[in-house]
């Protein structure tokens, strides 16, 4: 039997997330697109950034991506020089080239900045506890982690 008052309830609380996500993500894209990057090409290369060597999988896994997806990420950033692939028995290692190191480097300050400025609003110990919330809600993906797990 489901409580009505709190399907509403969460109704609510999906839509607002579906509207931030989708406003950070086109002002995102905004910073992103002189560096000629698309938010989820820049998602691939922070993954990289902080996990050198990551897999294919456990790449698609961090984003909630599909496997097509990741490929198809990757072959993008592969062919601009910004990421390597090598082989590593039936899977392949992912690492960043200088070159996309050095696009993290440039493109990261705008980024940290605008979700700094999204969660202004939100003192420290509401931010820690909006992210142990947010991590609580679904499966645990490779690489989350608590500031203080980490």
């Amino acid at each position: 039997h489901v409580d009505r008052d709190r399907a509403e309830l969460s109704a609510q609380a999906f839509g607002a997330i579906a509207r931030m996500v989708h406003d950070v993500t086109q002002r995102s894209a905004s910073l992103l697109q002189p560096h000629g990057l698309t938010p989820g090409q820049f998602q691939v290369l922070m993954v990289l950034s902080r996990h050198p060597d990551a897999s294919q999988s456990a790449i698609g896994a961090s984003l909630g991506v599909t496997r097509a997806n990741v490929s198809m990420l990757l072959t993008k950033l592969e062919a601009a020089g910004l990421v390597d692939r090598r082989a590593h028995g039936a899977a392949n290692r992912i690492r960043l080239t200088a070159e996309g190191r050095a696009l993290v480097d440039r493109a990261l300050p705008e980024q940290l900045d605008l979700l700094a400025e999204v969660f202004a609003p939100l003192p420290p110990d509401q931010l820690t506890a909006l992210h142990a919330t947010m991590l609580g809600l679904g499966e645990p993906a490779p690489f989350d982690r608590l500031p203080s797990q980490q």
